[in-house]
């Protein structure tokens, strides 16, 4: 008979949760379950960041014959191991995250960068994901094979994310190809045998037992805040010290000139550094309860962000430095690659610093030279930071309107507008960076994403540019611009409208996309999917554009 655990695992965090005990293998399959604890009240980071109203879920599954049980560690609900041929295994681990956990790119753009492939952009998402109807729900799949960044032989990534209120849960399969191949199979029955159930008792709690478990190859998030490396609003900034929440408060002063940004997602702080072209770099600080993962975990997640390959152990050290503050000692890290969407150079630079309960993660990712240009302003700010000792409020940080969207689509911070999106368009969860998001066409393949960024962004020829890039069209000069835009001009706004395709019909992808200069600001609304698809939508999204209004004043 398959033996039956119930562990309930839990200790206060501002954002995560506890883990389980883990129980030694067995040759039958074990059925497990799982109870995680309601979070507490006071979230630090607004209203996304707050996992208190959602239940407190448990999770039961049948481990698969021949999997190894072991004792769960870090951030992980669950860890096994498969063993193959000649001793070889792969690591099998669950976690979750409070939230949405990321967008669907920024999960499969971490796990390539896990097997050692480069980042994707968004038209390509759909090649690389498939789903997965079971019990629980469905699952976002995803099957990548690579290179070990240590001895380059084959190795692949089987994993599955699974979104249920308040949170969402990640099942993944890593390890030598010989043996995640044998164990595909087992992979998807293991999904299929996951039931999660909505629970309003946390019950008493017990701590995570230790164990002397397998490296963690479920890292923390590519971006934890959900986020890209540029910002979207940029609520007004003041020069007041910003704090987290207890256990372990932290203040910092940042730069008189970064703009302050609401805090969302999993992010405790939220800054922007705009340079003087309009081009702006996305400062960001967030905690994980324990070590947060190891260095070279840390790195090669920071790398993959960039377009850089994993390195192996050996040359950590030359990709890492020390800072020495008041706070403790920082470990940092400057990468410079390439933008996955326009190929335009970019470089990060961040620093972690782990204290007694967790980690500590701060970062500035953008163009290239924005940071460059700020690298200093940067060290000064990790300066700052300062261990209060003292618990300080839940929602201390001051910020400007949180954006939300309402029945009528109204959109809050920095220029508020109002659209009216057709009846059978698809709409999908606005985030930090999207100010509104749908899924056009019977398949829902065609995206439409509305952003919003201060000043002119660089230009009308710049973005043009940048969109020809991203369908692999070769950029053009001013004097093609008119053979790619129009002017609509509707309620007293003005747009440009680009198609790509009217630069080459043949090209497989096709971006048209309307540019709104209003209030200091640039509104991008962006239709992007297949070439044919998106001429199916493109009377629609011309209409769509039509409907956007400035909000009334109250």
């Amino acid at each position: 008979m398959p033996e039956t655990a119930l562990i309930r695992a839990g200790f206060p965090l501002i954002l995560l949760l506890g883990l389980l005990a883990g129980s030694g293998g067995c040759r039958d399959k074990e059925v497990s379950v799982y109870r995680i604890p309601k979070e507490p009240d006071a979230v630090a980071g607004g209203p996304s960041a707050s996992p208190a109203a959602a239940p407190s879920p448990q999770a039961r599954w049948t481990v698969p014959a021949g999997w190894k049980v072991e004792a769960a560690s870090g951030m992980r609900l669950g860890s096994f191991r498969a063993i193959g041929a000649a001793g070889a295994s792969a690591d099998i681990s669950v976690i979750a995250f409070p939230g949405t956990g990321g967008d669907d790119l920024a999960n499969i753009n971490r796990w390539r960068g896990q097997a050692g492939l480069p980042p994707i952009a968004a038209e390509a998402l759909a090649s690389q994901i498939g789903s997965l109807d079971a019990p629980a729900g469905k699952f976002v799949l995803a099957d990548l094979s690579g290179t070990s960044p240590t001895d380059h032989s084959p190795i692949r990534l089987v994993g599955a994310w699974l979104r249920r209120p308040g949170r969402v849960w990640f099942f993944k399969m890593m390890g030598p190809a010989a043996v995640v191949d044998s164990q595909n199979g087992a992979f998807r029955e293991f999904l299929n045998s996951v039931v999660i159930t909505e629970s309003a008792a946390g019950g008493p709690t017990a701590q995570p037992e230790s164990g002397n478990g397998t490296a963690n190859t479920n890292d923390l998030p590519a971006d934890a805040g959900g986020l890209g490396p540029l910002p979207a609003g940029h609520p007004p900034m003041t020069n007041e010290a910003s704090q987290t929440a207890a256990p372990s408060p932290l203040t910092w002063q940042a730069p008189s000139h970064w703009v302050k940004r609401a805090a969302s997602g999993m992010r405790l702080g939220s800054f922007s550094a705009v340079g003087p072209d309009g081009a702006s770099a996305d400062i960001s600080v967030i905690a994980f309860p324990g070590t947060g993962g190891d260095d070279l975990a840390n790195i090669n997640r920071w790398r993959g962000q960039v377009g850089l390959p994993p390195i192996a152990a050996e040359a950590l050290a030359s990709q890492t430095d020390n800072l020495e503050t008041a706070a403790g000692k920082f470990v940092l890290a400057d990468l410079s690659g390439t933008s996955p969407t326009d190929h335009s150079p970019i470089r990060l630079v961040g620093a972690w610093l782990r204290l007694p309960d967790r980690v500590w993660f701060f970062k500035m990712m953008g163009p290239a030279a924005v940071v460059g240009s700020e690298n200093g302003a940067f060290r000064e700010f990790l300066k700052t930071v300062a261990v209060t000792g003292t618990a300080v409020p839940s929602s201390p940080m001051p910020s400007g309107p949180v954006p939300t969207i309402t029945a009528a689509d109204e959109t809050a911070a920095p220029s508020p507008l109002t659209w009216q999106a057709p009846s059978d368009w698809a709409k999908r969860a606005a985030s930090s960076m999207r100010k509104g998001s749908f899924s056009l066409g019977a398949d829902r393949s065609v995206d439409l994403a509305i952003t919003v960024f201060p000043g002119d962004v660089g230009g009308t020829l710049a973005n043009v540019n940048r969109w020809l890039g991203q369908v692999g069209l070769p950029p053009i000069t001013e004097s093609e611009l008119d053979q790619l835009t129009v002017p609509l001009q509707s309620a007293g706004l003005t747009f440009t409208v680009v198609d790509t395709a009217a630069k080459d019909h043949s090209a497989p992808q096709r971006i048209v996309a309307g540019l709104l200069p209003w209030n200091g600001n640039t509104w991008f609304f962006k239709l992007s999917g297949a070439t044919e698809k998106v001429e199916q939508q493109k009377p629609a999204f011309l209409q769509f554009l039509h409907t956007v209004r400035p909000t009334p004043s109250p």
